[in-house]
């Protein structure tokens, strides 16, 4: 997308706003290259979308979750282990891999021993909010279900 910021804030960005204005527990990420914002990076994968613009500019205080890493369209940004790298070092939370059953997930020890230590606690500290959301969810309910 050649879009400058000025043009996808009038274009794309209000429906995220709506979002996050309606506090949404979750956003999810598109794997869209936006040249004029990163070049480098889809917003998957972007710090600048994902922690500069949603969680900063925009006050997004919710998950982020990205769309499956598995797509063929992140496949020049490295294997499996190095896109969910980069989706959580760029402030993601939660890492979609979706169409891959034969996955091993012995992945995942590989996978922790290359985010940093910063990146790990807030994780942890991820994981432990989706625990109490998750109980306040069930909570309501009702037990006839």
């Amino acid at each position: 997308d050649q879009r400058k910021f000025s043009e996808l804030e009038n274009f794309a960005l209000p429906p995220f706003k709506a979002a996050i204005h309606k506090r949404a527990p979750f956003i999810m990420t598109a794997h869209v290259l936006y040249l004029q914002v990163d070049s480098k990076y889809p917003a998957t994968l972007s710090k600048i979308w994902l922690t500069k613009i949603l969680r900063r500019k925009l006050g997004y205080r919710g998950f982020i979750l990205a769309d499956d890493l598995g797509m063929t369209s992140l496949t020049s940004f490295g294997d499996l282990i190095e896109r969910a790298r980069l989706f959580f070092e760029a402030g993601g939370d939660i890492a979609m891999i979706c169409h891959q059953p034969e996955l091993d997930l012995n992945y995942l020890p590989k996978l922790v021993k290359q985010l940093t230590a910063s990146t790990q606690k807030r994780l942890k500290k991820v994981v432990a909010d989706l625990q109490i959301k998750k109980q306040l969810l069930f909570k309501n309910i009702p037990h006839e279900i």
